[in-house]
């Protein structure tokens, strides 16, 4: 289990959602005393069709008044490597892994830059996932939820902001 300390500098004292892997998950520390809340699923991916899910985000967004929404993806997930072995679950899920597979600049690419750049997609997929949602899309409008999507490495120095409020801020983005 990793430790929620590595997103304090962009927790600050906001209310904040952590949507986070289910398999690789983090655990809250008394440090965030009831601020921060976590929702995890396989590899940090939401299902649009998901209305369980829908009314666990309205619950900590209206009820428990989270203002900020950070998607954590982090490298050496295995559930991220069993998705690029299997195309057919990569596309079960919310994920445009058709996309990665179908570009020839992938092939060429290492296989670090190759992984990151999944990486990447997926934490900003999910956060134009999120960006559907009427109930999320207006608040961030009126600027009462903030979104943002992060890139976690093995050290807390490596964290790497993807997404902001629908702002993208990789390069690697570009290939796709």
């Amino acid at each position: 289990m990793n430790s929620l300390s590595t997103l304090k500098p962009l927790i600050g004292l906001k209310k904040t959602l952590v949507i986070t892997c289910r398999e690789c998950g983090m655990q809250v520390t008394d440090d965030f005393s009831g601020q921060v809340f976590t929702h995890s699923s396989l590899g940090a991916m939401l299902q649009r069709h998901d209305y369980l899910q829908q009314e666990s985000l309205e619950y900590f967004v209206g009820t428990k008044g989270c203002t900020q929404i950070i998607v954590a993806g982090h490298m050496h997930c295995h559930v991220m490597d069993t998705l690029k072995k299997d195309p057919f679950l990569g596309r079960m899920l919310q994920f445009n892994l058709g996309a990665y597979f179908k570009n020839p600049n992938v092939r060429v690419l290492p296989k670090t830059v190759r992984d990151q750049m999944l990486l990447e997609l997926n934490v900003i997929d999910q956060c134009k996932l999120l960006l559907d949602y009427p109930f999320l899309r207006d608040r961030m409008r009126t600027n009462d939820l903030h979104l943002m999507g992060v890139v976690m490495g093995n050290r807390p120095d490596q964290l790497k902001p993807v997404f902001y409020n629908n702002i993208l801020y990789n390069t690697v983005i570009a290939l796709n």
